[in-house]
């Protein structure tokens, strides 16, 4: 019988576990990475597989979030001091479920 601190040690040393950790470290330096005016209308909402889901309050601050999407993965690589960690973003808007495009 394996002990639950092997099991959760085999867990965390996980790739994906980690990456995931690094880009919620990362994601907490929004306003640093889109300014305080962008940050103030959106947020990092969730990490999965290299995208990052942002909730905007408006499809206009999706459309700048999209135009500025170069720009954005480039900083929060930068800050993670890891390539390929954010590889696309992906916009949805307060209250709505379904993605902005």
């Amino acid at each position: 019988m394996r002990k639950i601190a092997d099991m959760l040690a085999s867990v965390f040393e996980s790739p994906q576990v980690l990456r995931t950790v690094s880009a919620q470290r990362v994601m907490k330096h929004w306003p640093e990475v889109v300014g305080p005016i962008l940050a103030a209308q959106s947020e990092p909402d969730l990490y999965e597989d290299g995208t990052l889901w942002v909730t905007v309050k408006g499809s206009a601050w999706g459309q700048e979030i999209r135009m500025r999407q170069d720009q954005i993965l480039f900083r929060l690589n930068e800050l993670a001091e890891r390539d390929g960690l954010f590889t696309q973003i992906r916009v949805t808007q307060r209250g709505r479920k379904e993605e902005i495009r």
